[in-house]
């Protein structure tokens, strides 16, 4: 089975064509790279293959799941246990430290102990030179201080699928 496979895919933004009849795959394992100019579709494709959009034609299989034909409450079960994703923006909880940022999806959806849940943050806090910042406020972080946070966010739950 295929991580992603994109059939057909098509998306509009009124009169502007962003997508037209795309095909792709992306293999199990393996570092994919999109590139592009700024504007022309990047973080879209990515939050269509996250089902956070789902206003497309054709179809978009995430780990043989069409995300689209879930309940927005299936779409964010799945993406808590099987994607990472880092957006452009962080999107970390501000007014939480980097420790409360980073185990939010083990609280959501792990059957991990509170104790081996903060282990496993902590761990990928010190991987990314964050320990010392654990219990920092996101507010307060650099932006690469907040990027690798987030990275540590996406990583947490071990997903298959790291956007």
């Amino acid at each position: 089975m295929k991580s992603v496979e994109i059939r057909h895919l098509g998306k509009r933004f009124g009169d502007r064509v962003l997508f037209q009849d795309v095909n792709l795959s992306f293999e199990n394992k393996g570092l994919y790279v999109i590139l592009g100019d700024s504007g022309s579709g990047k973080s879209t494709f990515l939050d269509l293959v996250a089902g956070l959009d789902v206003n497309y034609t054709g179809e978009i299989l995430s780990l043989g799941s069409v995300l689209k034909e879930r309940s927005e409450e299936e779409c964010c079960k799945f993406r808590l246990e099987r994607m990472g994703y880092i957006r452009q923006s962080s999107d970390l909880l501000e007014l939480e430290s980097a420790l409360e940022n980073v185990l939010l999806p083990l609280k959501a959806v792990s059957s991990l102990s509170p104790r081996l849940a903060k282990r496993k943050a902590l761990d990928l806090l010190a991987f990314f030179r964050l320990k010392e910042k654990a219990q920092q406020k996101a507010n307060t972080l650099s932006g690469g201080e907040r990027q690798r946070v987030a990275l540590a966010r996406a990583l947490v739950n071990d997903p298959p699928i790291l956007l």
